[in-house]
């Protein structure tokens, strides 16, 4: 994962250097897929690096008291439909797989998640299934409102943790937003409080042109 992250890091300093500019009128924009749980089906721009930056406490977890930590997603669209990430969060499933869907509707945009993963503890490997649904909505001026509902099976607590998420977004502008928010587990196997901060930012030099047109 190291080697990942240095490797998204050469690539921003290359895209901070190039001398090409973005045409007026035609300023990316970036689309922010924290806090929330789901990952969201709609790609960054193409071409262009995204940088997703925060900072989470959390408490009341049967895996942890309290915990304090920074968290760190990097994402490059090499096309319209592709596109990858590199994350330093710690837990990650050992293998997964991800369904995605995207739509707005009557001025409300919501992204809907359906995750299959892999998990280990020590040599004991099992299967764990998630949905999330995502609903936001803009508010006066560049703030936007968005609240979610997720479910996971936990099946080394044989449990489930079910929360729901409350967030605000500043645009401050098309490449760089804000946000803060906290999550709420609504069973005794979930954390029970989380509280975020941070920002995306999204690198306005593309690293090549000639790739955001739709084939």
């Amino acid at each position: 994962m190291r080697r990942v992250l240095v490797a998204f890091s050469a690539l921003a300093l290359f895209a901070l250097r190039a001398k090409a500019q973005t045409p007026v009128g035609e300023e990316p924009e970036a689309n922010p897929g924290r806090p929330t749980v789901s990952t969201p089906a709609t790609l960054t721009p193409a071409g262009y690096l995204q940088f997703e930056t925060g900072l989470s406490a959390a408490n009341h977890s049967p895996e942890f008291s309290s915990r304090f930590a920074p968290n760190e997603v990097i994402k490059f669209s090499v096309h319209p439909r592709l596109e990858f990430l590199a994350s330093s969060e710690l837990g990650s499933p050992k293998n997964s797989v991800l369904l995605l869907a995207s739509a707005e509707v009557k001025g409300f945009h919501y992204d809907a998640n359906a995750m299959f993963n892999e998990l280990t503890e020590g040599t004991v490997r099992r299967a764990q299934f998630g949905q999330s649904l995502t609903i936001s909505h803009p508010l006066k001026g560049k703030f936007t409102l968005s609240g979610e509902i997720w479910h996971f099976t936990q099946p080394f607590l044989r449990g489930n943790a079910v929360g729901n998420l409350w967030a605000v977004s500043y645009a401050a502008r098309k490449t760089l937003v804000f946000d803060g928010g906290f999550n709420r587990g609504l069973t005794d196997t979930s954390t029970r409080w989380e509280a975020f901060v941070g920002f995306t930012y999204l690198l306005p030099h593309p690293l090549f042109r000639g790739i955001n047109k739709q084939s």
